[in-house]
């Protein structure tokens, strides 16, 4: 065999396919985050990322591409804004019920409470006749 034959097999698309495999088979999904779960019609190839929607192959290299685009990062930040959001809702409690009182300032409904047995429900009644 001559070097030109020898570089054109290492080189050649048997070559490449077999490289991509290797580098696909300790593919740990757990590096990437949460967000890609296995693709439950093609679980073999393909991933799905839960926070885009958009189903990608299963390929380390296609992965980074996806977490370095600006639509993942977009709803990254949103996801990350929401999970924000509801810390600080757990955190401070009154600040809802603040919300509430203000809500009821604002709005002349007078505030009936209605017991059942076991719950106590609070129901806005609206003024009839009145816009």
């Amino acid at each position: 065999m001559t070097l030109e034959a020898v570089n054109n097999y290492w080189n050649g698309k048997a070559i490449r396919r077999a490289r991509l495999k290797l580098d696909n088979e300790g593919l740990d999904m757990n590096e990437f985050g949460p967000f890609f779960e296995v693709d439950p019609k093609r679980p073999e190839t393909h991933v799905f990322c839960s926070l885009t929607g958009q189903t990608l192959n299963r390929r380390r290299t296609e992965l980074l591409h996806h977490l370095k685009g600006r639509r993942y990062k977009h709803f990254l930040r949103q996801h990350e804004a929401k999970k924000h959001k509801k810390v600080s809702e757990a955190l401070d409690p009154d600040s809802d019920l603040e919300s509430r009182s203000k809500l009821a300032a604002e709005k002349p409904y007078p505030l009936a409470v209605i017991r059942s047995r076991h719950l106590k429900i609070r129901v806005f009644l609206a003024r009839f006749g009145q816009e």
